[in-house]
């Protein structure tokens, strides 16, 4: 399976630019503030691409106040035996 993992604040055209280049079966979106308005109206926009497209999309959110969890709960999504895709911001 083809994952895009994306980097997400409240800007998320970097998403749809790369998926439409890798063609994902997944988006999984690494975000730290998933609550804050402009990122729910970043997540809903990428939800909206990938249920036209047929393409899952999951919000993984991540925790700063600890760096070191932080980037092991990133890690770990590039972990397992997907093809993934990085895209940052």
């Amino acid at each position: 399976m083809r994952v895009l993992v994306a980097s997400l604040g409240f800007s998320y055209h970097h998403v749809m630019a790369v998926a439409n280049r890798c063609r994902p079966e997944k988006i999984v979106l690494a975000t730290v503030n998933p609550e804050v308005d402009r990122v729910k109206n970043a997540v809903d926009e990428v939800a909206l691409y990938g249920k036209a497209l047929g393409i899952a999309v999951e919000v993984e959110k991540l925790d700063p106040s600890d760096f070191w969890q932080c980037v092991g709960e990133a890690a770990r999504l590039f972990a397992g035996d997907d093809e993934s895709t990085w895209a940052g911001a």
